[in-house]
């Protein structure tokens, strides 16, 4: 299941570590890009609004991914995980706001990013989430708490007693096998 994971984060990594946003089933999603112009910045929406759009999501999606890349690194040490981390740490710690002229983003991570444009991006369609949002408590916190832990050669495991999972695992696995 890992390298089913891994081989769909490879094929959206850019040769600059950003992952490209892509939407599913638009009837599947809460927030799907706009369908018509009336529906255009009447709520939250999708950060692009077509799969191929050169963004990528550290609301939603990149702070997320490199925490779950970090941990699946440390767990299957077998797995590109860790180069795929890697990659996607170098882009995040590129884009990592700095400015003197509005010292209030300094060392945040904004909504979203071009990679094409190398700029930071929003859109327009996506109410209440312009290009300078920033939302400390899901972006921030999560790059900086697995930068931390990379820091600390450590992982999330690592803070667990040694058999935590056992009494869980049989439950957990019955799970699995429903939704595969």
């Amino acid at each position: 299941m890992l390298e089913r994971i891994l081989a769909d984060v490879r094929s959206l990594m850019q040769k600059c570590g950003a992952v490209a946003e892509v939407m599913g089933d638009l009837e599947m999603g809460d927030f799907p890009s706009p369908q018509s112009n009336a529906a255009y910045g009447t709520t939250e929406a999708a950060l692009i609004q077509a799969n191929g759009d050169p963004a990528c999501d550290l609301l939603y999606t990149a702070n997320f991914m490199l925490m779950a890349l970090h941990e699946a690194a440390a767990a299957c040490p077998d797995s590109d995980a860790a180069e795929l981390e890697e990659r996607l740490c170098h882009f995040i710690c590129r884009i990592q706001v700095n400015s003197t002229d509005q010292p209030y983003l300094n060392g945040a991570w904004l909504r979203g990013f071009d990679w094409e444009l190398w700029d930071y991006y929003g859109s327009a369609a996506d109410s209440g989430w312009g290009a300078w949002c920033v939302e400390s408590g899901w972006t921030c916190s999560w790059i900086s708490a697995t930068l931390a832990l990379r820091q600390l050669k450590s992982s999330l495991w690592d803070s667990y007693p040694a058999n935590w999972l056992k009494p869980c695992l049989p439950e957990l696995l019955n799970e699995l096998k429903i939704n595969i």
